[in-house]
């Protein structure tokens, strides 16, 4: 099966949902790590809330034993025929095995979509990006990056709502991100080529999300280097991005196929990169105050750029300026971000049958007009090269 959740709790891991090419399983798997083994476990799930793929999933930040699932393409709560994009909420209680369908208040609630992130920093789950049955949730759906607190079980919209500072990442699917010390970390992902309906570009960009207040002020922040000469993991989606300690791994992916080629291309490749907190950064021992402090100082650099365009343009024109300046990535932010410094870098790959070679990695699409932010910055990774066989794919 494709297209599953995964969530580790204690020695376990429990897969969830999924599908293959012509169903949709509900069913719950778990790998018992001590002794490698698996097996399957019966659930009460009444409502069918289960049956879906390409959802997303993570541990519920009070309940030690229950998962949160949100999202997804299948059964609906209406127990229609079809399957369908969804956009509920469910707790799976691995302690009881009983899956329930979480109730929220408010209106409205986020667009159904699939191939999603959610990551929980506090109560706070945060959703970014997805795709409906065949098109992007696309940049101007408020939705695209939304909140949902799993204590008053409801949703906010930080692109609305006035808690975010700085350029949100582009509409994406398939992509995937982490938390990190207090703060989100987003790689890749897929978009939709312009002009072409079923062709997909790949992205190898990468985001922070700086969280302050209890998720109540945001900001968004590129970390991508300004070389677009240095050596950095190709861009795919459909891969894995994983933390131990302090050193992300980006692992393997899919990173699209030859324009006018049927031939599909993964990245058969492993990369790590070592995020290291700066101990010259003010408060870094607080990961609340650092975020805190660069809020503020990108929402300060924004109106400051704003006042000083709008005064420009008065200058020019005689009236103010109809245009306003971002400051979102504005160098002023910088002394309160925490990283690491170095760059991606590959190393040699070594394929059964043949020598040696040194393996030629580009920057991914977009990543020449990001720019580059302090957090996190990159420190000399190594590249594990998957050993393969000649002609296998």
């Amino acid at each position: 099966r494709a297209h599953h959740s995964a969530t580790l709790i204690g020695n376990r891991i429990w897969f969830i949902g999924g599908s293959d090419k012509s169903d949709v399983f509900g069913d719950v798997f778990v790998l018992e790590l001590p002794g490698r083994s698996w097996r399957r476990v019966p659930v009460q799930d009444p409502q069918d809330s289960l049956v879906r793929c390409a959802h997303a999933a993570d541990l519920h930040p009070g309940k030690s034993s229950t998962i949160v699932i949100m999202g997804g393409f299948g059964a609906p709560a209406t127990h229609a025929a079809d399957y369908e994009t969804l956009n509920d909420v469910v707790l799976f209680h691995t302690d009881s095995c009983v899956a329930e369908r979480l109730p929220v208040y408010g209106d409205p609630v986020p667009t159904p979509r699939a191939y999603h992130t959610l990551n929980f920093i506090g109560n706070t789950a945060f959703i970014f990006g997805g795709r409906l049955q065949h098109d992007l949730i696309p940049d101007s759906d408020a939705a695209k990056f939304c909140c949902f607190d799993i204590v008053q079980r409801k949703w906010r919209y930080p692109l609305t709502d006035g808690s975010l500072v700085g350029a949100c990442p582009s509409a994406r699917s398939s992509h995937k991100a982490i938390v990190y010390k207090g703060r989100l970390i987003m790689h890749g992902g897929a978009v939709n080529q312009e002009g072409q309906d079923n062709s997909k570009e790949r992205l190898g960009d990468m985001h922070t999300l700086l969280v302050s207040q209890g998720g109540r002020q945001l900001c968004w922040s590129s970390c991508d280097r300004a070389d677009a000469a240095a050596d950095m993991p190709k861009a795919r989606s459909a891969h894995e991005l994983t933390l131990l300690g302090d050193t992300l791994f980006i692992i393997l992916g899919y990173a699209g196929s030859e324009q006018g080629q049927r031939q599909d291309m993964y990245a058969r490749d492993c990369w790590k990169l070592q995020l290291l907190p700066n101990p010259t950064a003010p408060g870094t021992t607080s990961p609340t105050k650092t975020a805190a402090a660069t809020i503020s100082a990108r929402a300060s650099a924004a109106v400051s750029a704003v006042h000083k365009q709008r005064s420009a343009g008065s200058k020019r024109s005689g009236g103010p300026s109809s245009k306003s300046g971002n400051g979102g990535h504005s160098g002023a932010a910088n002394s309160g971000a925490a990283g690491a410094s170095g760059i991606w870098r590959t190393a040699k790959r070594q394929r059964s049958g043949s020598g040696s070679a040194s393996a030629a990695h580009q920057p991914g699409p977009q990543q020449e007009q990001q720019q580059q932010q302090p957090y996190p910055q990159q420190q000399a990774p190594e590249v594990i090269e998957i050993e393969t066989t000649p002609g296998v794919q």
